[in-house]
């Protein structure tokens, strides 16, 4: 049970020290957007930049036993193509 409490919190941290980098641009970039591109350029950067992190804590969360796949997969924007 310790050894699960230890992941999890190891987890929590893990997440905690990868979204706030991402917390802070997207804070930034609302607060002081760049003067030769109007919001909407700021808007769809800082949405791109969301939907990647999204798509990347799911990855990690199904890696750990945490999610489905399902999450994975409708996190992920791009299809996944699987060979023939």
């Amino acid at each position: 049970m310790k050894l699960a409490e230890a992941q999890k919190q190891e987890l929590i941290v893990r997440y905690h020290k990868s979204s706030k980098p991402l917390f802070e641009t997207v804070d930034d970039s609302l607060v002081e957007p760049e003067p030769d591109q109007g919001p909407a350029r700021s808007n769809s950067v800082v949405k791109t930049a969301a939907l990647r992190e999204y798509a990347r804590l799911a990855q990690i969360r199904f890696d750990e036993g945490y999610t489905s796949y399902l999450e994975v997969l409708d996190a992920n924007p791009e299809p996944v193509l699987t060979p023939n």
